[in-house]
């Protein structure tokens, strides 16, 4: 028994990541995949990334880095993906496999995949032809599924989107509404469709060409419980009841340096002013701040400046430090520059520690 997986995004994120963890799990002896992964963009960009899927040979995931004080430096063979689709050269294909074969979904597409035109609207849901965008894809995927079993599915978005599943399944329950899909079709859409809200987290940090990626050993796939059978188990994936504690964490803790606070940047600001220095001080590709002179400055900064401080007063803290550097720059630790755009958890908590805060006389 199986249970395919179409997935929507060829990204080294989703190689890394669900790609990864079904394998490992189908090696575990669990009923779940084989993956179908499905090119849903226009363009050629990504031509080698999926003539290279199509194959349904393992592709290498390369995981290095510290977990729980040990090196890993492992290299997995995937081979949870067995078919490869381009959406705009082979709907046909996608609409059999989703219609009929699949019975979970994955999302991982663009930042502003969710959008919807007003003109998805006025397209020919019975055509052959693909509509442009993500929404209207999945709407005529949808219907086609409807028309040939009307099986319940099970849809895993993993965009980092704020209740990603509600959010999705309102703009396709919309698009149906505006382009006239009848009641029993709107109505199987909202009993037997499951859009489940989740988090992902895992740093990919380089490509591997034509397909694979290097990521690091930590790995989060949160989904939010209910009304559905766990897709499959294993050690990064898990149900919990309310994904704000964690959401909240990595967006509010993880992307911490560049979200400094307002009242944070505006004293650093006049701290740097008074000694005449740049309030941030981007650390230099070719020096150390340990091999810089130390000085008196009223702030702490990456070039090596200390803070001054009293004798008689304790350092205390009056907001969060201006040392930092902006995600992706050059001088970032190579493990913390994620292909996502955002850090996972080990890093920052890292970074975080290592960051000063500015003094503030008593």
């Amino acid at each position: 028994m199986t249970r395919r997986i179409i997935q929507f995004g060829t990204s080294r994120f989703l190689q890394a990541h669900v790609d990864l963890f079904v394998h490992q799990a189908r090696l575990s002896g669990q009923s779940i995949g084989p993956i179908t992964v499905v090119k849903t963009t226009s363009g050629h960009d990504r031509a080698g990334r999926i003539a290279a899927l199509k194959r349904g040979r393992p592709f290498p995931i390369y995981v290095r880095g510290i977990e729980n004080g040990r090196v890993i430096d492992e290299t997995i063979e995937v081979a949870s993906v067995d078919q490869a689709f381009d959406a705009q050269q082979e709907w046909p294909a996608v609409v059999r496999c989703f219609a009929s074969e699949a019975d979970i979904a994955v999302s991982n597409v663009s930042d502003r995949g969710y959008d919807s035109p007003d003109k998805d609207a006025g397209h020919d849901f019975s055509s052959l032809t693909p509509p442009h965008s993500f929404p209207a894809k999945l709407l005529v995927l949808l219907l086609a599924r409807f028309r040939e079993s009307g099986r319940p599915l099970l849809f895993l978005p993993t965009e980092l989107v704020s209740s990603n599943g509600r959010r999705l399944a309102e703009v396709v329950a919309k698009l149906a509404v505006a382009s006239c899909q009848p009641d029993a079709f709107r109505a199987w859409l909202a009993q037997s469709v499951r859009f489940v809200d989740t988090l992902v987290d895992r740093i990919v940090s380089e490509p591997i060409e034509p397909v694979g990626a290097v990521a690091e050993p930590y790995a989060l796939w949160a989904i939010r419980r209910g009304g559905f059978r766990e897709p499959f188990r294993h050690a990064a994936v898990r149900l919990v009841d309310d994904l704000e504690p964690v959401e909240r964490l990595k967006i509010h803790i993880l992307n911490l340096g560049p979200c400094l606070p307002i009242d944070g940047e505006k004293r650093a600001a006049r701290a740097a002013r008074a000694c005449g220095r740049s309030s941030i001080c981007p650390p230099s590709p070719t020096s150390s701040p340990r091999s810089m002179p130390r000085r008196s400055c009223p702030v702490s900064c990456s070039k090596g400046w200390a803070p001054r401080q009293s004798a008689t007063s304790p350092r205390r803290s009056s907001g969060f430090a201006i040392r930092f550097w902006s995600i992706g720059s050059p001088t970032l630790p190579r493990t913390m520059r994620p292909s996502s755009g955002i850090a996972s958890l080990p890093s920052w908590i890292g970074f975080a520690s290592s960051i000063p805060v500015f003094p503030r006389r008593a």
